[in-house]
């Protein structure tokens, strides 16, 4: 970001976000048809009960990582002070809800939370490493970033 190459950067972006993309669905995919092997074998058959907070929390990074590396990119172009006020914000909405939902649906409540909040931050990411970088991290622009308009509006 610094050299200003904002088309390598975009390209870069690119590429690991579709690597993100793939290595959580890979992990997913996995703990989708073995975690009850995979917490017997790390755990034992007590921890099984925790299968379906495991899914929740598992689904919430893969449905981040499709927004991409936004805030990490926000931390790389300068806008720390940004990427704390949305952290803190979320992280305060977070312990809110926790608060809130864990009396009634214990930690299923948490984790549905907690998702929430992962997501949230993600997308918020996204919009604002778009705002003030103009650098679309997620996945779902992709298709106009190499199809539509190519890399010719970072051309200057």
């Amino acid at each position: 970001y610094s050299s200003n190459d904002l088309r390598t950067l975009q390209k870069n972006i690119y590429y690991l976000t579709i690597l993100n993309v793939f290595a959580c669905l890979f992990f997913l995919v996995i703990y989708i048809y073995f975690g009850d092997e995979i917490i017997h074998l790390l755990f034992s058959d007590e921890y099984l009960q925790v299968k379906n907070i495991a899914m929740i929390l598992i689904v919430s990074v893969f449905v981040s990582s499709l927004f991409g590396p936004s805030i990490e990119l926000l931390i790389a172009s300068g806008h720390e002070k940004l990427v704390f006020k949305l952290v803190f914000v979320i992280m305060l909405i977070i312990t809110i809800g926790n608060l809130s939902v864990v009396a009634k649906y214990g930690a299923l409540g948490v984790a549905i939370m907690s998702a929430l909040g992962i997501i949230t931050l993600s997308i918020l990411g996204c919009y604002f490493a778009y705002r003030k970088v103009r650098l679309n991290t997620s996945v779902f622009g992709l298709y106009t970033i190499f199809f539509k308009k190519g890399f010719r509006r970072y051309d200057s």
